[in-house]
């Protein structure tokens, strides 16, 4: 019989001998499965798991280094290719060759193309490279077969030009293949400098509104919204150097000698450029574009304005401001009723009333014209009250108030401007008020800007409009008016008004009246004023407690 200790022996061999055979087997399994060894406690996700945040690790460290050599050196290397294939058409050209350059730059441009053709899977970012540097090539290329030479290759500035345009074409058809944003700009750009290049008022000009017109259409139908902020300054600088006789193309730096009714091609520009502003966006970008379009658009179009009114229509600028005035409303109430958004519809109907102002200066002349732009100011609160803009009322409430600054500093006193303007600033704070709701108002700062205005215009108003013995009366009946309003209305700052308005006619009467009118009409001012201060005090007396209980505004 076999001791213990001899059969404890044997088992253990026998699991050493079975450990042995099932780690060979699992070494088989893992040659098998090209699986490294020395997993031992850790899986084979674990371990890729950390390679993977390792190499994480060092390419964030290393960011900086492979942003500079990948992209940095890619665009630098373009560059540096472009301008040494420039100066080897310019070095070949100036040996007397001419057609050699050409064929030169189209093989190049080829080259580039197939070459970027061909690492366009596996090198995307440096294919995307070597295609723009083609476009560029090809471009330059076509463009030097007119221009640039002493002896063109091709002396018919339209042959060159129609070739040029159907360069840009390709490009443009090419782009939109590869649906790259970035050389559809670059074609574009092609196309407002061949504008420029072309050097006559009705291809240039048209030239620069077709292609405002594509980048449009782009970013209405592939929100491309990059190509279409940097096609809107290309235009208005295309616009800009065209008013300023084109030095691009060698002309002296000035005015150009008349318009050409060059004002048609800048309101088709600005129309073209407000037409995403009437559509409704999805994601917070692509509304903040149409935000930055409609700031750059109606500065542009502003500036360029001012300086073609400057230029050509001092005269008879009232006509042009008009048709800025209603080119902006238009807009604006197409905007708001397509969209409802507040920015844009604000936006452009300040841009129509200043221009509107700008026309009743000039329509009217000063003093009468501050009637009519008193009576524009309601019509503003009621353009506000519709699009339920906040922004609208703000900018009017700065303009009545210049309005007011300006006529009491410039003008002389006409009555039916000061009852125009008293008649307006109380209108317009009563509106306010009653749809503070529709408007979101959340202070009463606005309101009491035009309270403030219309009380001190009233005084002032009727010191001017009655005789000199009658203003202490006047402004009495006006506290009357006042007071009668506040429990119509139920408001106290019309009590405020209207104590502040005795007030004023206690000061003036002892200040002025004493000193200068004559007994009878002293009477009748202390008689009146008198009266009515006593009726004033009993009102308080006799209905201090309904007013308090009065939910008043």
């Amino acid at each position: 019989m076999a001791s213990p200790t001899g059969k404890s022996a044997v088992d253990l061999q026998e699991m050493q001998d079975l450990l042995h055979a099932l780690e060979m087997r699992i070494g088989k399994i893992e040659e098998h499965l090209e699986i490294e060894e020395g997993l031992d406690s850790e899986s084979g996700s674990i371990r890729q798991y950390r390679k993977e945040a390792d190499a994480a690790d060092a390419e964030e460290e290393d960011g900086i280094e492979f942003k500079i050599g990948q992209f940095g050196l890619a665009w630098l290397g373009s560059i540096v290719i472009l301008i040494g294939i420039a100066f080897s058409m310019t070095y070949t050209y100036s040996k007397g060759y001419s057609v050699l350059p050409s064929l030169l730059g189209y093989l190049a441009a080829a080259g580039f193309w197939l070459v970027a053709h061909r690492w366009r899977e596996s090198l995307p970012h440096l294919s995307k490279m070597l295609k723009l540097v083609s476009f560029l090539l090809l471009y330059y290329t076509s463009l030097r077969l007119h221009y640039f030479a002493e002896v063109p290759l091709i002396g018919s500035k339209l042959i060159s030009t129609l070739l040029i345009v159907a360069v840009i074409i390709v490009q443009i058809y090419f782009a939109m293949r590869e649906q790259s944003e970035l050389l559809t700009g670059f074609a574009l750009l092609t196309g407002f400098t061949t504008a420029l290049f072309i050097d006559s008022t009705h291809i240039t000009l048209p030239f620069i509104v077709t292609c405002s017109g594509i980048s449009v259409i782009l970013f209405m139908q592939r929100s491309w919204a990059r190509q279409m902020i940097a096609t809107l300054v290309l235009a208005y600088a295309g616009l800009l150097l065209w008013l300023l006789n084109n030095p691009l193309m060698g002309h002296p730096l000035q005015a150009v000698s008349s318009h050409q009714y060059n004002f048609v091609y800048l309101f088709a520009i600005a129309a073209l450029y407000s037409l995403p502003t009437i559509r409704t966006y999805k994601t917070a970008h692509l509304s903040s574009t149409v935000v930055a379009l409609t700031l750059l658009n109606g500065g542009g179009f502003s500036v360029l304005g001012l300086i073609e009114v400057v230029a050509f229509f001092q005269n008879n600028f009232v006509w042009v401001s008009l048709a800025v005035a209603l080119f902006f409303l238009g807009f604006s109430m197409l905007q708001w009723q397509r969209t409802h958004r507040q920015f844009e519809p604000a936006f452009y109907a300040c841009f129509g009333f200043m221009a509107l102002t700008i026309a009743v200066f000039g329509y009217t002349k000063i003093p009468f014209a501050y009637f009519w732009l008193s009576l524009q100011s309601l019509l503003v609160v009621s353009m506000a009250l519709w699009y339920r803009s906040k922004i609208i009322v703000v900018v009017n409430t700065f303009i009545y108030a210049s309005i007011l600054l300006a006529y009491l500093v410039t003008s002389p006193s006409v009555d039916m401007v000061n009852l125009s303007l008293a008649l307006t600033a109380l209108a317009s704070a009563r509106v306010m008020n009653w749809k503070k709701e529709r408007l979101t108002l959340r202070t009463e700062m606005l309101r009491n800007i035009y309270l403030v205005s219309a009380f001190f215009v009233v005084l002032y108003g009727l010191h001017r409009a009655v005789p000199q013995e009658y203003v202490t009366v006047s402004w009495t009946l006006a506290a009357i008016v006042y007071f009668a309003l506040s429990l119509l209305l139920s408001s106290i700052k019309y009590r405020y008004m209207a104590i502040l308005t005795i007030i004023a006619a206690v000061i003036y009467l002892f200040v002025v009246d004493l000193a200068r009118l004559e007994a009878g009409y002293r009477v009748i001012a202390f008689i009146s004023l008198g009266l009515i201060l006593l009726a004033v005090s009993l009102f308080y007396t006799k209905f201090r407690h309904r007013l308090k209980r009065r939910q008043l505004k």
